[in-house]
């Protein structure tokens, strides 16, 4: 179970299998408005460099819990913008997994 007073990784994760030759592209420019709106890591954090080298999948970190509902809005809100509902999953684990 999630501790929700800690900080939280969030996956977001993108079918590959959905036939769309630009979806590297997409992801990473997606990742980069991410980037751009928790930039200043208060809320969240997300490595530019990361983005950068996203396929398929990207990670963002809560540091603030109380910004927990606020930042997984913002992310299904992007989302939407860059028409990815129907192939992305979001999924919260603790911060503690998170890839090196």
């Amino acid at each position: 179970m999630l501790d929700l007073a800690m900080p939280q990784l969030v996956e977001i994760t993108f079918d590959e299998r959905s036939g769309d030759e630009t979806l590297v592209h997409r992801v990473r420019n997606f990742g980069e408005d991410l980037w751009r709106f928790f930039r200043t890591g208060d809320r969240a954090k997300i490595d530019l460099a990361v983005v950068d080298a996203a396929t398929t999948s990207l990670e963002l970190l809560i540091v603030a819990p109380e910004y927990r509902d606020l930042v997984l809005s913002t992310i299904r809100k992007t989302l939407d913008e860059h028409y990815f509902t129907d192939i992305a999953h979001v999924s919260e684990k603790p911060a503690s997994e998170l890839r090196r």
